[in-house]
């Protein structure tokens, strides 16, 4: 396999990558809070990441390796290199933010637990049609808006009457930042971007931008249910909008955050057959070399408070302590069930730990995929991440504890939540392996 060497590009030489940066970060190439690494084969780019350092995360947005290098190993050295520099600025975790079409969702999930993140998660979903499809939805079948419902429709940027302006104004104070019309990205469709108005109050709006020569549906709202039928009104006022000056754009795209506005872009794109993109979030904790004296001794102190409350309560307690290697205990709250639990110190005052609670699983890596549902209508305080090698699952979570150690807090709060959390998900890994027996029987 070849050894790849990985650079980090000064912003006067990211140019010549830009290609190999997915398309919605590409504005964020040059910003001074960013980092770009690269790999080049004979001078030619053919893999690049790129990650932002904001809100105290370091988090990896773009990574890709053109196709003929790929399982060369690039990637891998390209997450290493983030690694290094996330650790060099002493950042606690290293993130990855990551959108994929759905029928490869799999393989990149593979990926990442496979260099050590958390199973990821599903964050939103993003939907992109050619413009010329959307005369196959159904909305291109609703009739023109009559001048009766016109009447009530205006830009959001020019509602005339005051005390309609005040609705929307009182609107957007309880409503997530990010649906504004001013952080919409790309530029703002000022004549797309509509709300209804009715008795002085707006009980709908739409907001549009042009992202990158397409027409994007940026954010709806409607007050109630019974006000579906002014979103109709102005999803269809827009949609006459885009058809006198289709050749502006290319395609339209939205992107859905919950049921409801997945429910919606299903509805409106109906007989479009878009392409469906999930973004995912991952997290990999970065762990650092300390000298284990004295911080030994801490973990031990804090270990024998643990074993202690641990055995009032029942079950199987093992403390293991050595010299060579820090503190740990294993816990058997129940027969068939060992829990692993790890401390460390978080601080030279020794007034903030972490607890680390991990169960291993019998179940292969490539199974992930059949238990993220499992996880995801039924949370816990875990994540699903590699065992240690790399082949197998295991149930981890962590909790910050100061300094002073509250037995009610670690277990009641933290420990036995983890507990039924794994017995969920050991559950759904032998009803499926139950399946496949009885599935292969039938063969």
């Amino acid at each position: 396999m070849n050894e790849w060497k990985v650079q980090l590009i000064p912003q006067e030489q990211r140019e010549s990558y830009a290609t190999l940066i997915s398309m919605e970060w590409r504005t964020f190439l040059f910003e001074d809070e960013t980092e770009l690494f690269a790999v080049n084969s004979d001078e030619t780019p053919c893999g690049a990441l790129l990650a932002r350092m904001m809100n105290g995360r370091y988090e990896v947005v773009s990574l890709y390796v053109e196709e003929p290098y790929r399982q060369q190993g690039i990637g891998r050295n390209l997450l290493s290199a983030a690694r290094r520099s996330a650790m060099e600025k002493e950042y606690g975790m290293l993130d990855v933010c990551y959108r994929v079409p759905l029928d490869q969702s799999e393989a990149y999930m593979r990926f990442f637990l496979q260099q050590g993140f958390t199973m990821p998660r599903e964050q939103l979903c993003y939907y992109y049609a050619p413009i010329d499809r959307l005369a196959k939805t159904q909305l291109a079948t609703y009739p023109p808006v009559n001048e009766k419902i016109s009447a009530h429709i205006f830009p959001v940027s020019r509602i005339p009457d005051a005390d309609a302006r005040v609705s929307y104004s009182f609107i957007l104070s309880r409503l997530p930042v990010g649906m504004r019309a001013e952080n919409a990205p790309g530029t703002l469709l000022d004549d797309y971007s509509l709300c209804y108005v009715e008795n002085k109050n707006v009980i709908a709006f739409v907001i549009f931008s042009e992202w990158e020569e397409r027409v994007h549906l940026h954010s709806v709202y409607v007050d109630s249910p019974s006000a579906g039928r002014a979103l109709v009104a102005l999803m269809r006022e827009a949609y006459e909008l885009l058809c006198r000056e289709q050749d502006r754009f290319s395609g339209f795209s939205t992107m859905v955050v919950n049921m409801k506005s997945y429910r919606l872009a299903e509805a409106l794109l109906l007989g479009a057959e878009p392409e469906k993109h999930c973004v995912y979030q991952a997290q990999k904790p970065l762990t650092y070399s300390v000298p284990l004296l004295p911080e030994w001794g801490g973990v031990l102190a804090r270990s024998n408070a643990l074993y202690d409350a641990l055995a009032a309560t029942g079950g199987t307690v093992s403390l293991y302590a050595r010299p060579d290697m820090q503190p740990y205990l294993t816990w058997q709250p129940q027969a068939d069930m060992e829990l692993e639990l790890f401390y460390y110190v978080k601080n030279e005052d020794y007034t903030a730990f972490s607890l680390v609670a991990q169960q291993r699983l019998d179940t292969p890596l490539e199974q992930v995929a059949l238990h993220k549902q499992e996880m995801e209508e039924d949370p816990g305080p875990a994540s699903l991440v590699p065992d240690t090698d790399n082949q197998s699952l295991a149930l981890v979570a962590v909790q910050l504890e100061g300094a002073d150690f509250v037995p009610q807090q670690t277990i009641e709060g933290f420990l036995q939540p983890f507990i039924r959390q794994a017995k969920r998900l050991r559950a759904s890994i032998e009803r499926t392996v139950n399946n496949r027996k009885t599935t292969n029987a039938g063969d």
